[in-house]
């Protein structure tokens, strides 16, 4: 568990942000929305002692200040992700890694591994973006801060991020995202809280019905994800090739049914949009 007390960051003679008693309990996702400049980045700065501020943070029961050798095994982006651009994606992983681990399986879901091997040099900023992600999550094997992970992702990069967040969480991660993108993070996350007037406040969404497509990428795998939506969860679904269509009743079912999609080798969700709704 991650515990803050009395923190409070300042330059100058201006409040930054101040959080008098917070906790963020093990194995969920939480997200820290708010306006640029509201204190999200800073936020995420101080829960990894990058910037000085008054106050205790502890991971656990250690305080970070006294042991900040709990940060090494702590995943983050803050900031721009840095790569040497002259060595392949392989080759940073390697380097950064404080211990060896294999990266293959985690390539794959971000749809890198064919480039793997090639200089991060002809990278795209989202798949710098992506690359950044999967070193964060090889080192995190636990907590997992991620400042603004979305920036220069395309809509189909985020729902691949998504997916990827959430089957983390199913290792038993924690994981704290920061962004100004108020829907992407209702899709993800557990817990969700906003930055006003520099303090933390939590949001709570109303519970309304929404319709769902959910994508896979074979028959066998969405004949699976139907049944256990019309056997477990007793909704009506429809079937658009390899695409289903079911109602969610709220933010809570949706991350249920995702997290058992996830073995269903689902390729992307999104909301039914009102266009998409009048070709079904």
């Amino acid at each position: 568990m991650i515990r803050i007390n009395k923190l409070l960051k300042r330059y100058k003679s201006r409040t930054i942000i101040q959080i008098d008693n917070f906790g963020f309990k093990d194995g969920l996702i939480y997200g820290i929305v708010g306006a640029n400049g509201s204190g999200k980045s800073t936020l995420m700065k101080c829960l990894v002692n990058l910037v000085d501020y008054s106050g205790e943070i502890f991971y656990d029961d250690k305080e970070i200040k006294l042991h900040p050798e709990v940060l090494k095994e702590v995943g983050t982006i803050i900031e721009t992700p840095m790569f040497y651009n002259d060595m392949s994606a392989i080759q940073n992983l390697d380097y950064f890694l404080p211990c060896k681990k294999d990266a293959t399986l985690l390539l794959k879901k971000m749809g890198l591994y064919n480039v793997s091997d090639d200089k991060v040099k002809t990278y795209s900023m989202g798949m710098k973006q992506k690359l950044a992600i999967i070193l964060a999550c090889l080192k995190g094997d636990k907590i997992i801060i991620l400042d603004e992970p979305f920036n220069g992702l395309d809509v189909k990069s985020v729902r691949v991020v998504i997916n990827f967040l959430l089957s983390e969480k199913e290792k038993g991660k924690t994981i704290i995202v920061s962004s100004h993108m108020p829907n992407t993070i209702n899709k993800l996350c557990d817990e969700i809280y906003t930055i006003e007037d520099k303090v933390l406040k939590r949001n709570f969404n109303e519970n309304t019905t929404k319709k769902y497509v959910f994508t896979f990428n074979a028959e066998l795998e969405m004949q699976k994800a139907k049944s256990y939506l019309e056997e477990k969860k007793q909704k009506s679904v429809q079937q658009l090739g390899f695409d289903l269509v079911a109602e969610c009743n709220d933010s809570k079912e949706l991350k249920e049914i995702l997290k058992v999609f996830i073995d269903f080798d689902m390729v992307s969700y999104e909301e039914l949009s009102q266009d998409m709704e009048a070709m079904c």
